[in-house]
């Protein structure tokens, strides 16, 4: 596993990630400094040098080096980020997807008052009111920290490591949140894996009278790729086996406004097929299977689908499908 620290300049993103990572024998990383000593410079000099531009294309390769997360369950790496790491869409997918984050927060006056006494100069505040230029940070970047667990950073250390213990103790979050904001229309969300989460709840409250033993999805005409994702997350997240998906020989059947019901019903029969290894994995499970499909129109797609799959050994066949148009 890896926790990203991100927050305003001044926020304790090096102190407290040192002290979290020491408390769990991980690594720690900080990106200013691995900047730095890729470059041979300091961030002052980088700025001087290359400008913002320059320093953010080298802040940008460093989060790439970073590679893919920890899949470990205990805590292998902790990542400091730069103040404004984040801000750059492609540092946060590459950051927040797969890992921990948790967003040191505190007072524009308190954050400015320490950088007063920082022997390390930040080049976006120098010959600036440090408390004003703190302002305009935090109301510039707050929507890109606000994916992150948001703790207080002027709290006693050891609150804010109790903090971040217990959150990595829990569960992983589903899907990725890239920016979060309250806007005068309400709270908005932009990421990735949403409708999981969605999903997740629903599976969540079922009332369960067996737990599924294996997930299989539908083909989709229109969502393919969406059913696919949905199947590699649920699987994941319930710890079950994907088996894989069923087919079409031929193109497949249109939406039910095309057809009259039997006209339907001939052409799933006629085309939906079960592949020899999704047979032999779904006779060996024993178990009730999960199958996930976009949309049910006429019904068909579902019965023929849940028929050749009992057909193959499945216990039960239990459907969960995200829209319904049937009339």
């Amino acid at each position: 596993m890896d926790l990203v620290v991100v927050g305003l300049p001044g926020s304790g993103k090096t102190a407290i990630g040192r002290r979290i990572a020491a408390r769990h024998g991980a690594r720690f990383i900080d990106l200013d400094a691995t900047v730095e000593e890729a470059a041979g410079l300091t961030i002052a000099q980088l700025f001087e040098g290359e400008g913002e531009a320059g320093f953010r294309s080298r802040e940008r390769a460093a989060v790439a080096a970073l590679g893919r997360p920890d899949p470990a369950p205990e805590l292998r790496r902790v990542i400091a980020t730069g103040g404004g790491t984040i801000v750059d869409p492609a540092n946060r997918w590459a950051l927040y997807r797969g890992r921990r984050a948790v967003w040191l927060n505190g007072p524009p006056e308190v954050l400015a008052q320490r950088l007063r006494n920082s022997p390390h100069p930040r080049p976006l505040l120098q010959g600036r009111d440090p408390l004003g230029a703190i302002r305009e940070l935090a109301a510039g970047r707050e929507r890109f920290y606000a994916p992150a667990l948001r703790l207080n950073g002027l709290s006693q250390v050891g609150a804010v490591l109790d903090r971040i213990d217990a959150f990595l103790r829990g569960a992983a979050p589903v899907g990725t949140t890239l920016l979060a904001a309250d806007t005068r229309l309400g709270r908005i969300r932009i990421g990735e894996s949403f409708a999981t989460a969605a999903l997740v709840q629903v599976l969540a409250a079922w009332d369960w009278q067996e737990r599924p033993a294996g997930v299989v999805t539908l083909p989709s005409r229109t969502r393919p790729r969406l059913i696919a994702s949905l199947g590699e997350r649920i699987a994941e997240i319930g710890r079950l086996p994907l088996l894989g998906s069923l087919g079409y020989t031929g193109p497949g059947p249109r939406g039910s406004g095309q057809f009259n019901s039997p006209q339907r019903l001939q052409a799933v029969w006629r085309e939906l097929q079960l592949p020899g290894p999704l047979a032999e994995a779904v006779a060996s499970l024993g178990g009730p299977v999960l199958v996930i499909d976009d949309r049910v129109d006429s019904g068909w797609t579902m019965t023929v689908a849940a028929r050749l799959l009992r057909q193959s050994g499945a216990a039960r066949v239990l459907p969960l499908v995200l829209a319904a148009t049937t009339g």
